[in-house]
């Protein structure tokens, strides 16, 4: 008590301890500044407090004014108002003591942040979990209990109930441990599961007869639902293979599931850019389809157009019929433009029409019956669809119109009539002109199969002449496009290493401040990534030159890339090189084969190029006192010091709830005590977690806003405690199963000698 007076009075008329003194914030903080003699074991708790010379006297804002009731006041965190939770208050001061900076704009703490979180779960009829309801806290989370008491299959009750049970990249062991506990979900089982978005959007999810469901809701796509759901569930193995490595040819090892950690740090612009990505590769096979189409198009166009010149040449060959047979060709060639002066005979404006109707027909009238201002836009939409109708009716008479004033033009020409005449007597009088120049039967029907063929072909090629100008008009430069992907995936590398710098900022060890951890990413340096990629462009004949070299030309080509470091793409290099922008010798195959083989392969070319190689992770673990310990890449962490760094990664994140069954296992206590804790106490105000743990420090040291303990009782887990420790129950719950009782504990502490 003494202690807590005397506080109250060094800070009054203070807002908060950053306002003090660097002296008096030295002796407040107690960290390794702080003069010796001064020291304590712990910082000193304050509170805020007030003279209160006033009562209640608010300014124009409606906020307390300076010496009255509310003008300062701090936050504790409590589970109920106790002289027990004060003590525990001033215990842990850093968790649970808030001072706000500024009483006219300060936000309660919980409403600080928007998360995720998982509200509840209540169980009824399951095999080895009593019924029971749990309600989780927005923070951090601990469940404890003895060995078969329920606490992973709590864990995993959730995990199969959001559905993250199914993911590609859950290891086959537990897999095995996830099919186990759901074998416990009895045909009358019941398991609900309660969450709520970071906008305040709430479900039920309900696990029944066999199935999940969201409770009065019809799920048009039930797994974009729950792949949407932004959980993430971690057991011990999986937190191996996370860090789990593999050897290249250089005996450089990438442990590659680190990048979804790294990812994880931007998942939003990691998506977005992934978006981003998909749409420009869909572009680009379209316009490498049309580039490849509108070249086939050209060639078939030479053909047509030297086909039509033979042909041309052998009606020319006549001489004594040229001035008719040229007299001929125009004549028909008049006769083509009238044909196609509106196109294919009528159908651009038959399909203007059709289109306007099925507008007019398809109208999709405002839904809502309910909404706030339904009668104006009912009233909206009947007019909306009048003048559908109306566009409609005045386009189909404009055209009629149109199709009139044609015609009219030439009804109207006093020389029509004669022109008409004409071009329908063409192919007669031409006929009756050979007769009379002596031509034979078999010579006029001969020309006439030329000028039919001839007739023919200029049709064809008017045709492939209009389908290369909509070509032209259309496809984007895949070129153009693929510069954009590349510049797309230099996006994401950076990204990644602002994730990364981030990391390591966050995992500090806590009395030194150095850190711990340091993720670096290399860009495009998966080496058995772009080895899969490489194979599935090689060459089916292995016999041939190309396909006995493809291995030593792709290796060189790997090791020109990690050289140059200013390439987007191994492939942008090799197509550098292709065409001569880049001097380095491949060596082992020439730039006419290569030509050759990605000219008669372009499908699988343009693949290739847009295939990204992936980037890689590495970390580094240090020593307290700043020493390298190993790192991933060069093979030399512990399984326990790789689960420190991918821990460190994991927590170092915000995001979505955090859900890890037993994490302690494998590291150390010191770890757990002076790094793992740190982490989760700085984390645990941002983020939901809930962490299945026998090591005491967690729910102790990281001060657990919520503890359930679970004891086994005829064969079922079944909750004996739970709130914070600030409760008795807890504690003693905490005693006996993570300390082997108060007594074990008393022993121990009198073998320390302290």
């Amino acid at each position: 008590m003494f202690d807590a007076w005397l506080l109250g009075g060094i800070i009054r008329g203070l807002q908060s301890i950053r306002q003090m003194s660097k002296g008096f914030q030295k002796l407040f903080r107690s960290g390794e500044d702080c003069e010796p003699a001064w020291k304590r074991t712990r910082p000193i708790a304050t509170l805020m407090s007030s003279d209160n010379k006033k009562l209640i006297d608010l300014d124009d804002n409606q906020k307390p004014t300076p010496n009255s009731i509310g003008y300062r006041y701090s936050w504790i965190k409590m589970s109920e108002p106790s002289i027990e939770s004060l003590r525990q208050a001033f215990l842990d001061h850093e968790s649970r003591i808030i001072l706000p900076d500024n009483v006219s704009n300060d936000i309660h703490p919980d409403k600080r942040i928007r998360q995720t979180k998982i509200q509840s779960i209540s169980i009824k009829n399951a095999a080895f979990l009593a019924d029971q309801e749990i309600r989780f806290s927005p923070n951090l989370n601990c469940v404890i209990g003895g060995r078969g008491s329920g606490k992973s299959t709590l864990i995993e009750y959730l995990r199969i109930l959001l559905e993250k049970d199914q993911l590609k990249d859950i290891d086959e062991q537990t897999k095995e441990r996830i099919n186990r506990v759901r074998d416990t979900l009895k045909c009358d089982a019941k398991i609900e599961v309660c969450w709520e978005n970071a906008d305040g959007v709430k479900d039920r999810i309900i696990w029944e007869k066999d199935r999940v469901n969201v409770y009065e809701r019809e799920l048009l796509d039930p797994e974009t639902y729950f792949k949407n759901i932004p959980i993430s569930f971690y057991s011990q193995q999986q937190l191996n293979r996370l860090t789990e490595s593999v050897a290249d040819d250089d005996n450089i090892r990438h442990a590659q599931r680190l990048l979804e950690l790294i990812d994880g740090f931007s998942k939003n612009d990691i998506d977005e850019l992934a978006n981003q990505e998909r749409m420009l590769k869909l572009q680009i096979q379209e316009a490498s389809n049309n580039l490849y189409k509108a070249k086939t198009l050209d060639k078939e166009f030479k053909r047509l157009q030297q086909e039509y010149q033979e042909l041309n040449r052998q009606w020319q060959a006549r001489s004594e019929i040229q001035v008719d047979a040229r007299k001929h060709q125009q004549l028909k060639s008049e006769a083509r433009y009238l044909n196609n002066a509106l196109g294919e005979p009528g159908k651009q404006f038959s399909d203007v029409v059709d289109l306007v109707d099925m507008i007019a027909s398809s109208h999709v009238r405002f839904p809502a019956e309910d909404s706030p201002h339904a009668p104006w836009f009912h009233q909206y939409d009947e007019k909306v669809k009048n003048a559908k109708n109306d566009l409609a009716l005045t386009i189909r008479k404009a055209v009629e119109q149109f199709t009139t004033t044609i015609d009219g033009f030439k009804a109207s020409d006093l020389t029509w009539a004669n022109i008409e005449n004409e071009l329908r007597e063409a192919d007669e009088k031409f006929k009756e002109a050979c007769a009379a120049k002596g031509l034979t039967p078999n010579d006029v029907g001969r020309l006439q199969e030329i000028n039919q063929a001839c007739t023919k072909k200029q049709q064809e090629i008017d045709k492939l002449a209009t389908e290369i100008k909509a070509l032209e008009n259309t496809f984007s430069d895949p070129k153009t496009l693929i510069q954009q992907l590349y510049q797309i995936w230099i996006a994401q590398f950076n990204i990644r290493t602002k994730a990364a710098n981030l990391a390591n900022n966050q995992a500090v060890f806590n009395e030194s401040h150095r850190r711990f951890i340091e993720a670096s990413v290399k860009y495009q340096q998966d080496y058995k990534n772009f080895c899969e990629l490489w194979q599935q462009f090689a060459p089916i004949d292995k016999r041939t030159r190309l396909g006995k070299n493809w291995e030593d030309f792709g290796q060189n080509l790997y090791t020109l890339f990690i050289q140059r470091q200013d390439a987007a793409s191994p492939w942008e290099l090799l197509y550098n090189w292709l065409v001569g922008e880049e001097k380095a010798g491949l060596g082992v195959v020439s730039v006419q084969e290569m030509s050759q083989y990605v000219n008669e392969n372009s499908e699988k070319w343009v693949r290739l190029r847009c295939s990204r190689v992936q980037d890689t992770v590495d970390m580094k673990l240090f020593r307290a006192d700043g020493t390298l310990a190993g790192s991933i890449a060069d093979g030399s962490l512990s399984d326990g010091q790789r689960n420190t760094a991918a821990l460190a990664l994991l927590l170092a994140q915000e995001g979505g709830p955090l859900v890890i069954d037993q994490p302690e296992d494998e590291l150390d206590s010191n770890f757990v005590f002076r790094e793992l804790i740190p982490m989760l106490r700085k984390v645990k105000s941002k983020r939901q977690l809930i962490i299945a743990t026998h090591n005491a420090n967690l729910p102790v040291n990281g001060d657990a806003d919520l503890v359930y303990a679970f004891e086994a009782r005829d064969g079922k887990g079944e909750i004996i405690a739970n709130g914070g420790l600030d409760q008795k129950g807890v504690t003693k719950a905490v005693l006996d199963i993570m300390e082997g009782t108060e007594e074990a504990f008393r022993r121990r502490r009198e073998k320390y000698h302290f």
